[in-house]
């Protein structure tokens, strides 16, 4: 039988720590998705919801505002979310991460992205909040509304991406900026559905505090606990 060293008691304290913020993280993303589907459903959001659709249409035909090739760029940066382009990213991500060796990044994406998948369609099914009806649609669309399922999946792929890579550097600056730019694209992409008018904004809102919760949620509890042994001296 291999003997591993014992484990560094400080290495386990700071692994402690991380994993009980990041509970704390995810247990906050998960309270404010809850404050806003109680509002939403209560009602006491629907002038929000209007008003953010309205601000990005021209009276009186409601055509989006800005420059004509606004609309292309929109759906081009829309499509992150997509079904297509989000687990085509996450393949290519789950990819370079086997040929680091770090299976254990590789399962907590996969694990993460699956069961958001099915929490994001039942959710919706829970829910059932039809799309809005406000302004036009600029693109075909099918299902319910809350919360946005581009968003929700977008966010548990690119934050869950994002996690297995910052936790490989030791510099705070580049954990920091790879960690940014994953939440930056989970909000450009809640904003151009807003934008193209086929969500309100409450479900933008609760499709990145819900999708970026549970990212946070199954990270901490899959990667407090290595795939593999620990290599022996």
């Amino acid at each position: 039988m291999r003997a591993y060293p014992p484990q560094n008691p400080l290495r386990k304290l700071g692994q402690l720590i991380a994993f009980h913020r990041l509970l704390v993280i995810a247990l906050t993303c998960w309270t404010a998705f809850a404050c806003t589907a109680i509002l939403m459903v209560m009602g006491y959001t629907a002038r929000l919801d209007a008003w953010s659709l309205l601000a990005f249409r021209d009276a009186p035909a409601l055509t989006l505002s800005g420059p004509a090739w606004l609309s292309v760029a929109i759906r081009d940066m829309t499509a992150l979310g997509g079904f297509s382009v989000r687990n085509l990213l996450a393949i290519m991500a789950m990819a370079i991460l086997l040929t680091l060796r770090r299976h254990r990044q590789v399962l907590v994406v996969l694990t993460a992205i699956v069961s958001g998948m099915l929490l994001e369609y039942w959710l919706k099914e829970c829910f059932g909040r039809p799309r809005p009806a406000i302004v036009p649609h600029l693109m075909s669309i099918n299902g319910n509304s809350f919360p946005s399922g581009h968003v929700f999946n977008g966010s548990v792929v690119y934050i869950s991406i994002a996690l297995a890579f910052a936790g490989m550097s030791r510099k705070t600056t580049t954990r920091l900026m790879i960690m940014g730019t994953a939440i930056a694209t989970c909000i450009m992409i809640g904003t151009t559905r807003v934008a193209l008018g086929v969500h309100y904004l409450t479900d933008a809102v609760a499709g990145l505090v819900g999708g970026a919760g549970w990212a946070l949620l199954v990270y901490a509890l899959l990667s407090s606990s290595p795939i593999n042994p620990p290599a022996s001296p």
